[in-house]
């Protein structure tokens, strides 16, 4: 999913930093020297979760908007944190 979204990103123009799980997200925001407007994140990821993930790169980036996902049932997906956390929910 990750490789086809990137893709399709990229075949519209926009520039992606593909990251492989919520801890390698991070330290590529850290080591990244421009903005990043965009984060597309999982709620569920190996190492580090989306909602974690999100809160650390926002003590680093606050302007930073967050689209979270989850294949999830709503279970798992309700909850505050989830809506107050991100800019929008798939």
């Amino acid at each position: 999913v990750r490789q086809m979204v990137t893709l399709a990103l990229r075949t519209y123009g926009y520039t992606v930093i593909s990251c492989r799980d919520g801890e390698d997200a991070l330290a590529q925001s850290r080591q990244h020297p421009g903005e990043i407007q965009l984060l597309l994140t999982d709620l569920a990821m190996p190492r580090m979760d989306g909602r974690r993930l999100t809160r650390e790169i926002r003590k680093e980036r606050p302007g930073i908007r967050v689209i979270m996902t989850s294949g999830y049932d709503d279970q798992w997906s309700q909850g505050e944190d989830v809506h107050a956390e991100s800019d929008a929910f798939i």
